[in-house]
């Protein structure tokens, strides 16, 4: 057995103690549900596109344990680099949607990741990089996985146009993360009617995070609150260009009327 250079993605669900905790203070009903979330979200990570193809990539190996997954691929699997930034963004959304947020990174080193085995330089780069340098509800990118996603690409043009940018955006810290929030709508079936329904599900994840009497749960909320914000911004100025007639009105006025945390 010998140490391979391995792409590392290391993410975290957020809250995942209180999140069980809830479950034993629950009333049956509620704790069924509850335990059912739970069980969706972990479901949620196990749809990754599985290992073992060339379409997903025939080096891809997927951990999961307990509220945090590693994925992790050869550095010269093809486009794999631009696969996990997809696989990312969906899983963000789609546990935002229901009620977890993600904290991760991606990086890349010396690691070994088997069935049963996973150890290496690069798992604790990743795990520093999610509990050190993530900070808030976010997947940052080690800066230096954009060139190896180029150079071991075999449709340059993902990276050379960019296209990876509809998954991606820069914080103001310089780092570059998963955008879950003002991306999101590239991957509802009705944009336009789901942007809205996702919005009151990260407000309500806002003002859940508010009740947790810690600050460190405190600065987490006010980036996410930060970025809800400059979305409904966006999305109430583009409001303004449409034109009533050539969608539902009443969809319009919904967004011009959209109010910021």
């Amino acid at each position: 057995m010998e140490y391979e250079w391995r792409i590392c993605c290391f993410v975290d669900i957020l809250g995942f103690k209180n999140h069980l905790d809830e479950t034993l203070d629950a009333d049956e009903n509620d704790r069924i549900e509850k335990i059912a979330l739970i069980h969706k979200a972990i479901d949620l990570i196990h749809e990754l596109p599985s290992k073992g193809s060339y379409e997903f990539g025939m080096t891809k190996m997927i951990t999961q344990f307990s509220d945090s997954i590693v994925i992790s691929f050869k550095i010269d699997d093809k486009d794999q680099v631009f696969q996990v930034f997809m696989d990312m963004f969906f899983v963000a959304i789609e546990l935002a949607n229901n009620g977890f947020l993600t904290r991760g990174g991606i990086t890349y080193g010396k690691l070994i990741h088997t069935e049963k085995v996973l150890f290496g330089p690069a798992m604790v780069d990743a795990y520093v990089l999610e509990s050190k340098k993530a900070i808030y509800p976010r997947i940052i990118i080690d800066k230096y996985i954009f060139e190896i996603g180029e150079n071991f690409s075999s449709n340059k043009e993902y990276f050379i146009d960019k296209e990876y940018f509809d998954y991606i955006s820069l914080d103001d810290d310089g780092l570059y993360y998963i955008d879950y929030i003002s991306k999101a709508s590239s991957i509802f079936d009705e944009p336009l009617y789901d942007i809205l329904m996702y919005l009151a599900k990260l407000k309500a994840i806002y003002n859940k995070g508010l009740l947790v009497q810690d600050q460190k749960v405190i600065t987490k909320m006010n980036w996410l609150k930060n970025k809800i914000n400059s979305y409904i911004d966006s999305l109430i100025e583009n409001s303004n260009s449409l034109k009533e007639y050539d969608v539902d009105s009443e969809i319009v006025l919904d967004y011009r009327k959209l109010e910021k945390l």
